[in-house]
């Protein structure tokens, strides 16, 4: 193991140390009031204990948890806690230093003024503010900054120069903040000591422990201030709505601490964003699913189904039924989910409704809105008409009668076009029109070319087609093509005829071929 890793180990363990001797020292004096909670950290206390020191830039620990939680594993079906992949994701290194300040920043013991003069005299000063609040400026005097904001206190310090020098000019900035220790506690991955500055937010701390762990809450979690009182956070506030959290500002001695995880209930299906998510107790299905950032499109609303662990002994289905979307609303709205339900929003029935289909000799077939009163010749219009070719005589309507069921009506395109309304049937859901051309239903002549060519194989007869022709489509003869004799084989009058054939003659390769006709050219001996 690595000394760095074996000295972090060794901090942790004297923190807890610690920790745990002041704890068993002073909670046990602790009044029973969850609300008025004392401090067991003085000063001096706190100047004793060791601290995780921020330095311009704090090494976040990437200790993360491996695997599913108990949690995870208890509600099952692969959903994952919500929330806490947000500090598994921060970046290692967190910059602190560098976070503007405001006018509005207190000063207190432990700041640092920085004072440009320039004009008739230059100087720069570096002042920290003592532990009773002030500052000496050389030449002009205390000024009392503690507990005035940054703005007032340049004010103040600016005047304070005039009054004494004439002829200069002043500028003044803060340059190292005061720190102070603060406690993260409970159940994060590293719990400790961090010293902190006023800059610092709750969240910012909990990202230095390395954040919750995942049997600790997201909802409940509480800044414990040195005077007793409490603030409780819910980071879903912002993880869900997005939403800034209250401003909370830390002081030394404040105690961060992370309470074991409350309620759980997990959502998968046609949700937006399936998870499993911390409830505080009185959430309704439809609270849950907004958690989830709402249904799909594609959620089916007539049921949703609740595993439900009864007395922990046996899990039970529930299957909530709505008859419409506003019975959904309102019986989600009434419906409340429990610690451990697993709730499946289910997909609509995958089948598309409302459209007509043509396919075929057409130049846009495809899938049509079915509109209304829509016949067939309305169908072939919106698929922008009959390619040159189409068979006239009879196109097909394939109409749905049940499911796996359809019934053959034969429509006379030909007559159709003439004006027939007999044949521009009404068209009906899931309808299909098939048009064809005329080479998928008149037999298309063909000759055939086998033996030493390049491309043996069978090939359509074109008006005026020759030998010459169907041996140049062919790829041409191979080198070992005997080319003085090859064989034709042709039908006429029922009979088949052989016809030997010269092709080293011009005349022979010039003669018109006919439907049917084999062509078969010899390899050499």
């Amino acid at each position: 193991m690595a000394k760095s890793a074996i000295k972090a180990i060794g901090n942790i363990i004297k923190v807890w140390l610690f920790t745990l001797l002041i704890f068993n020292g002073s909670f046990a004096q602790m009044p029973s009031t969850t609300n008025s909670i004392a401090s067991p950290f003085s000063k001096d206390t706190l100047e004793a204990l060791p601290t995780q020191q921020l330095k311009e830039e704090a090494e976040v620990p990437i200790t993360e948890e491996v695997g599913p939680s108990t949690i995870e594993l208890s509600i099952g079906h692969n959903l994952k806690q919500f929330g806490y992949e947000v500090f598994a994701r921060m970046p290692k290194v967190l910059t602190f230093q560098n976070i503007p300040v405001s006018e509005d920043y207190v000063l207190g013991p432990g700041d640092n003024l920085i004072i440009y003069i320039w004009g008739k005299l230059n100087r720069t000063l570096s002042l920290v503010v003592d532990r009773d609040g002030k500052i000496v400026l050389p030449d002009a005097g205390i000024v009392y900054v503690w507990g005035k904001s940054y703005g007032e206190a340049k004010r103040l310090i600016t005047e304070r120069l005039l009054a004494q020098y004439s002829g200069i000019s002043v500028e003044v900035s803060l340059g190292a903040l005061r720190t102070f220790p603060v406690y993260v506690m409970g159940e994060v991955l590293l719990p400790g000591i961090y010293r902190i500055t006023p800059l610092i937010n709750p969240i910012q701390v909990l990202s230095l422990a390395g954040g919750p762990k995942k049997t600790g809450s997201l909802r409940k979690i509480k800044i414990i201030k040195s005077n007793g009182k409490e603030i409780i956070f819910d980071l879903y506030t912002l993880l869900v709505r997005g939403e800034p959290l209250p401003s909370i500002t830390l002081d030394g001695g404040d105690i961060v601490f992370v309470p074991p995880i409350g309620d759980v209930v997990g959502i998968t299906g046609m949700v937006k964003r399936p998870a499993i998510y911390e409830i505080k107790g009185n959430e309704t299905l439809l609270d849950l699913i907004e958690l989830a950032g709402g249904l799909t499109p594609s959620a089916f609303i007539y049921r949703v189904q609740v595993e439900r662990i009864i007395q922990n002994e046996r899990i039970v289905i529930l299957d909530i039924e709505f008859s419409n979307y506003e019975d959904f609303n309102r019986k989600a709205r009434k419906f409340h989910v429990m610690d451990g339900d697993f709730v499946n929003i289910f997909q609509i029935i995958p089948k598309r409704w409302n459209y007509v289909t043509i396919e075929g000799n057409v130049h846009k077939p495809g899938d049509y809105q079915l509109k209304e009163g829509w016949r067939v010749l309305d169908l072939i219009q919106a698929a922008f008409g009959l390619k040159k070719g189409t068979y006239l005589d009879n196109a097909e309507l394939l109409r749905y009668t049940g499911e796996g069921r359809r019934k053959l009506i034969s429509i006379n395109l030909r007559k159709l076009l003439e004006g027939d309304s007999t044949q521009n049937i009404k068209l009906e859901e899931w309808d299909i029109l098939r048009i064809y051309s005329e080479n998928e239903v008149i037999p298309v002549d063909s000759v055939t070319i086998m033996g030493a060519v390049f491309k043996p194989g069978t090939y359509r007869l074109l008006e005026n087609m020759r030998l010459r022709d169907l041996i140049f489509m062919a790829g041409n003869l191979k080198p070992e093509a005997e080319s003085t004799y090859a064989e034709l084989y042709r039908t006429s009058g029922g009979r088949l005829n052989i016809i030997p054939l010269d092709l080293s003659s011009k005349e022979i390769l010039d003669m018109p071929l006919m439907r049917n006709d084999i062509v078969h050219v010899r390899y050499k001996p």
